[in-house]
Formats: C-alpha cells, structure tokens, sequence
C-alpha cells in the first residue's frame, strides 16, 4: 500500500495477500474484518490499525490478544488488566494466579481488561485499536504448568494436582483460526 492511500477491509471481509505486505499508507481492518496471508514465511513491514469491538457493560471483562507487533496494552482504554501465571502463588495456597500486566503485549499471549468504569451498566461497544506490524509466521507459544498437588487449600477449598494447568493463550494473527486445526496441531499439550 503506498504513502498517502488508504485501504479498508470492511466487517466481515478479508484482504489474501500471498506474501510479504509492506505498507507506506494506511492499512484499516474494521471489527471482524481479517488479513490472510498464505506464506507462512512472509515478511511484513509498516503499521495496520486493527479494531475489535465486544459488547458489554461496566464491570465486564474482555480477553485480548495483540494481533501487532509491540503493541503496548496501554493503547486500550481499561480500569485494570491482568495476565495469568500458573506458576503465581493463590490465596487458597496453590498455584496459578492473576497478575498485573504493562507494557508490550506479547505474541500468542492473552490478557484480560475489565472495562472503565465510565461504561454503562447497560451493553455498549467497547473497542480497542491495535496498531503495529501484522504478526506472521508460526509462533510456538509456551504452556506452564505449576507443581500443585491434591489437598485442601489454606482458604479450606480442595484443590487438584490440574489445577494450576490453566494457561492464557490468544490468538497472535490479524485474523481468524480455524478452531480445528488448532486443536488438531495441539492435541498431546
């Protein structure tokens, strides 16, 4: 895309490039709209501005990951926002935690945002702009798991040896996943 154009890929629609992307001008993928690249080994240079919406209202949560590279989360308007540790310490005396987040979101990553406090307690859009280098290529993304065991917690609630396997995992594309093949391609994690 060259300086000064601009191109817009509309809600529900996708721009396929074959290869590398390069764009000088502007690059806008409204809600839902997705960029397919099929070579998994393209190089992308310049920034895309990439909007999601969710519906919701105060108090809501809403779980992101950045489809950008080096996308600093304080870009999203939030009250606060949190990422997952399975190895952090919990109240009930295992494993497997919130904990607070800043800076770059990392690829492949989720992180959860409860909405300001500013929303209406009735539904509303709430959207975030991502703005950066489009992701590519495959990410191999790290599942942690702690070192729980059964046993009834310090808050006296039971606990599990699987109960600090949870991981925050999000999708690291400017685009959508096809669900199966992703569980396919990880089924022994």
């Amino acid at each position: 895309i060259t300086s000064g154009k601009t191109v817009t890929v509309s809600s529900g629609d996708y721009l396929e490039v074959q290869s590398n992307l390069k764009v000088d001008g502007n690059l806008i993928f409204q809600d839902s709209g997705s960029l397919i690249q099929v070579n998994d080994n393209a190089i992308n240079t310049g920034i895309i501005s990439y909007e999601r919406k969710a519906t919701v209202k105060k108090y809501d949560y809403v779980y992101w990951s950045s489809p950008v590279a080096d996308f600093d989360m304080s870009g999203i308007a939030y009250y606060v926002q949190y990422g997952w540790d399975a190895t952090a310490l919990n109240d009930n005396g295992g494993e497997g935690n919130w904990v607070g987040v800043s800076g770059d979101m990392t690829a492949g990553t989720g992180y959860i945002f409860r909405v300001p406090n500013s929303m209406s307690t009735t539904l509303d859009n709430f959207t975030a702009t991502f703005t950066g280098t489009p992701l590519k290529n495959k990410k191999n993304i790290t599942v942690y798991r702690g070192n729980d065991y059964t046993t009834n917690g310090t808050l006296g609630t039971p606990r599990t040896a699987s109960d600090d396997n949870w991981n925050l995992i999000g999708n690291p594309y400017p685009s959508a996943i096809g669900v199966n093949e992703f569980l396919d391609a990880n089924a022994a994690i």
